[in-house]
């Protein structure tokens, strides 16, 4: 299954009525890729090319992804229980989200996930979302 980037434009949020997060959301939803089989990951965007041909963006053992109930536009100090993948990705010059599909990995601990199939990474990608502000 060959993966398409998608952009989404995040200049419409106004921070107030509609948050960069709900553009996210939005538009995962829209894609019927808001759902509970499926992990996200905010990353760097200038790793894109590296996560398209080998399923992952970094060189760690392990993935760092929420559910779409662990994930959260914010991340409150007194609550651990929510992971901001979304700020975590606009932390980077070229913010990016990966949708992964979660029956292909092991969970190990919460946000931390293992591939079960580490020789075809690629076959866990499900889409790609470059964020532009």
């Amino acid at each position: 299954m060959t993966v398409i980037v998608r952009e989404l434009d995040l200049s419409k949020a106004d921070s107030y009525t509609i948050t960069n997060f709900d553009l996210l959301r939005r538009a995962l939803k829209r894609e019927k890729k808001y759902r509970k089989d499926l992990l996200y990951r905010g990353f760097n965007g200038e790793h894109i090319s590296k996560l398209l041909a080998e399923g992952q963006d970094n060189f760690e053992e392990y993935l760092s992804c929420a559910s779409n109930e662990e994930i959260n536009d914010e991340f409150p100090v007194e609550d651990f229980c929510t992971f901001d993948i979304f700020s975590y990705a606009l932390d980077y010059e070229n913010p990016a989200v990966a949708v992964f599909d979660s029956r292909q990995f092991h969970y190990i601990t919460y946000g931390m996930y293992e591939f079960k199939n580490p020789k075809n990474k690629l076959e866990a990608l499900v889409a790609v979302y470059r964020l532009k502000r």
